[in-house]
């Protein structure tokens, strides 16, 4: 069995330090992978819900380059 864990690039929780820190706690304690969520756009009245959303491709070039071993994906 395998497990991933969806990291917190959107919303009040979203921080540079919180995704890359999860990540590394994730390959830390060994997870196989970290996701994240991608929204290309979004109902303006869900805009509360989301807050900030940051760009995933480019977090995950973040992450590729402060990780190790695990596997990124898009979800």
């Amino acid at each position: 069995m395998k497990f991933g864990l969806v990291l917190p690039n959107y919303g009040p929780q979203a921080s540079r330090f919180a995704i890359i820190d999860s990540a590394i706690a994730a390959e830390n304690n060994g997870f196989d992978s970290v996701w994240l969520t991608d929204h290309l756009a979004l109902p303006e009245a869900d805009a509360d819900v989301f807050g900030h959303i940051y760009e995933s491709l480019t977090t995950m070039s973040y992450l590729a380059a402060s990780t190790r071993t695990i596997k990124l994906g898009l979800s």
